[in-house]
């Protein structure tokens, strides 16, 4: 199912009248169903009704897998009105559906599931990639899929780095991280930073790897998956992005690929600078009444100028010819400057 998208469930009933029936999905993965996350409720006539309940999945629901529950009971006296998700009714039956959460108009990279999920320690425990630092955040009971991309790591193109990846309880799993370097939401085997078959619990392994010169710049994703395969019942024992694997936990990240800008040193006070695409961004760490940022071009003419109100701004680099150029930061009369390479814009 996408989110913020409209659907219909049709239920059946049984064979006695009048029955009750209600459905449900959790929407947050937290394995309770609670008044929200109810679809409809209906009341039958006759034997063999069939009902449809329309719904529309939440712009908030968890991304991943989880279920949806089908209940039809007979309300005896003092038995709670409406249907209880969890109530032990006299008469009645109950049946659980597994259910895909998938992105805003559904597309996006593939959002995998799992049968079993984290229940048996197969999750991740810490990812760390520059200013990813996300650790000791898996669980038993946490969710199959975790939308980590609120979260961000900037790369330069040709540079190298590693990625570390940490495992959960179970002490045998597949630990493998890809970047969707060419950004067109497929996870191929030639982006695929590495994996590894762990052999303790909570073991962290490192995949080092550079960022190929071609790199789709600005934002992509990062997909890291702890996992167990059931092989007895066909899945493969290698990693895979999308496979809905028995046992395990998926996280995507967001990756900012930048030109490699050639930046010089910087003073103490904070200046730094990053491309993405026809954009360089500058950010500083002092403040002050008046800010100035100002490029220069190798004569020393300026070419671009902003003055802006907090300590970020941003440059426009259409029309700039290739070339090295002067980046200079005026914080009430205090400079900081930095040196860059502009490389020929698409």
């Amino acid at each position: 199912l996408t989110r913020g998208a409209p659907y219909t469930v049709d239920v059946t009933s049984g064979n006695y009248a009048p029955d009750n029936y209600a459905v449900w999905i959790d929407y947050d993965h937290d394995n309770v169903y609670t008044t929200d996350e109810k679809l409809g409720e209906f009341a039958t006539e006759a034997a063999a009704e069939t009902w449809a309940i329309t719904f529309d999945v939440p712009m908030t629901a968890t991304l991943g897998a989880t279920h949806m529950r089908v209940r039809g009971v007979f309300l005896n006296d003092e038995e709670p009105a409406p249907v209880d998700p969890c109530f032990d009714y006299g008469y009645g039956e109950t049946e659980d559906y597994g259910i895909v959460i998938v992105g805003d108009g559904g597309t996006g990279p593939c959002i995998p599931g799992s049968v079993n999920g984290t229940a048996d320690g197969d999750f991740v425990d810490g990812v760390v990639l520059e200013d990813i630092n996300n650790t000791g955040s898996g669980s038993t009971g946490g969710p199959t899929y975790q939308d980590y991309t609120a979260q961000e790591a900037i790369l330069t193109r040709g540079g190298t780095y590693s990625a570390y990846v940490t495992s959960g309880e179970y002490d045998q799993d597949i630990v493998a991280a890809w970047i969707d370097f060419n950004g067109d939401d497929t996870f191929t085997p030639d982006e695929l930073l590495g994996e590894s078959v762990t052999t303790a619990a909570f073991e962290t392994t490192e995949f080092p790897f550079t960022v190929p010169d071609d790199a789709e710049l600005g934002s992509v994703r990062m997909r890291v998956r702890c996992l167990f395969p059931d092989v007895d019942a066909g899945e493969p024992e290698a990693s895979d992005p999308c496979l809905d694997f028995s046992w395990g936990e998926t996280e995507d990240y967001t990756i900012l690929i930048q030109s490699s800008t050639g930046i010089a040193a910087v003073d103490a006070g904070g200046f730094t600078l990053r491309r993405n695409g026809e954009q360089l961004i500058a950010s500083w760490t002092r403040t002050g009444a008046q800010q100035d940022l100002l490029m220069l071009d190798a004569a020393g003419r300026i070419v671009r100028s902003e003055r802006p109100a907090g300590p970020t701004a941003t440059l426009d680099l259409h029309g700039l010819a290739a070339g090295t150029y002067h980046v200079v930061v005026v914080v009430d009369g205090i400079r900081s400057a930095g040196r860059v390479f502009i490389d020929p814009l698409s």
